[in-house]
């Protein structure tokens, strides 16, 4: 009796390979999906603070982070290579995406324009500030929160001031106007 025995079992993991950004055909996005991300590759921790971003066409995000541009149109691989873990988000009206990201592109135009002229507003800030409110601050969440109110006439629900990523998640996770496509965590 008594000694030492090993055993060895195998167990069965479904897991979602990432797309890489040299294979930006991965997923078929539509002008409207939503990204949010739950990690953050910038030394907080997991879950605390992420980003989103609404996908312009397949292959462009319009986001807002704090880079030189508060409001920028970028490539999908920045986004996946920030950020590992994310939900893909679709409306389930195509035209509420596109009403949403036209909105949103005319707001980087008017961006751009006072950039131009040395003004540089909204700046990038989660200082609470109105959802409502354009040109004093804007982030990432609210940005696509913008994006839909304004331009698709769709108010996404929040409490307080400021809106996160894990907020906005929870929110479509439940929102029967928005199909979940893909999730990597």
């Amino acid at each position: 009796m008594g000694g030492t025995y090993s055993s060895e079992a195998t167990y069965p993991i479904d897991i979602e390979k990432r797309p890489s950004s040299t294979n930006l055909r991965y997923q078929t996005f539509k002008t409207g999906d939503i990204l949010v991300a739950s990690d953050n590759k910038k030394g907080i921790p997991d879950g605390y603070m992420g980003h989103a971003a609404i996908m312009v066409d397949n292959e462009r995000v319009l986001e807002s982070d704090y880079q030189e541009d508060s409001i920028a149109i970028n490539p999908i691989s920045k986004f996946w290579k920030d950020h590992e873990w994310y939900a893909l988000y679709r409306p389930v009206n195509e035209e509420m995406g596109r009403l949403a990201v036209q909105w949103g592109l005319s707001y980087h135009e008017q961006y751009q324009a006072k950039v131009k002229k040395g003004v540089h507003k909204p700046v990038f800030s989660f200082l609470p500030s109105k959802l409502t409110d354009l040109w004093t601050t804007i982030y990432c969440t609210k940005l696509v929160w913008l994006c839909y109110y304004h331009g698709a006439n769709y108010k996404f629900s929040h409490e307080g001031l400021w809106l996160s990523p894990y907020q906005l998640d929870s929110q479509l996770k439940k929102d029967k106007n928005f199909n979940l496509i893909l999730r990597t965590s």
